[in-house]
């Protein structure tokens, strides 16, 4: 927390299973309290899968906060006592049917740290076996269908706007990074 920043009230407005809004009131270094609204979500994981021959796999999902279907890469919430790379694994696997001998973390980030409360994980998983199981999806889950790209089809999605999803470019230009640096 800011040197001059002291927390003078906490007060849950929402509680849900998938989130919380709290308010926090603070007092800053002029002498004023102001009060800022925060968003708790759990933490998520997000997966960039590569096949084999070096194509990467995007899943088309409906999306009710902007009420579109969109592509990003397969991602979603780490359950409790579960750590980020079981989730990456178990998400992979449910939304895609797809199954990752190989996957490492590659970083993480705060998508919207001025008033979300919650990490990304991001996860490079190489050499996928492609509907290696049925995809098992949480019932609130609509994924339209799975996409197999290129790295420059994928670079010309982002580049045209196709391909919004912050999360999902976070993970891939953090896989890049990784990849320029060896």
């Amino acid at each position: 927390m800011g040197k001059n920043w002291k927390k003078v009230s906490e007060e849950y407005i929402l509680k849900t299973p998938w989130l919380a809004l709290r308010k926090d009131g603070y007092t800053i270094a002029s002498g004023s309290t102001d009060y800022y609204y925060i968003v708790e979500r759990p933490d998520y994981v997000v997966i960039v899968p590569q096949t084999a021959d070096k194509k990467f796999m995007l899943v088309q999902q409906y999306r009710h906060g902007i009420r579109d279907t969109i592509l990003n890469f397969p991602m979603g919430f780490i359950n409790n006592r579960e750590k980020p790379r079981q989730a990456a694994l178990r998400e992979l696997a449910e939304e895609t049917g797809s199954l990752a001998n190989n996957i490492k973390s590659i970083g993480s980030f705060f998508p919207a740290p001025a008033f979300l409360q919650t990490k990304g994980y991001a996860f490079f998983a190489k050499n996928i076996t492609i509907n290696a199981k049925e995809k098992t999806l949480n019932h609130n889950e609509h994924i339209k269908s799975v996409e197999i790209v290129s790295a420059r089809q994928l670079e010309n999605l982002i580049k045209k706007g196709i391909l919004t999803d912050v999360s999902s470019i976070a993970a891939y230009f953090l896989l890049k990074k990784i990849a320029t640096l060896k």
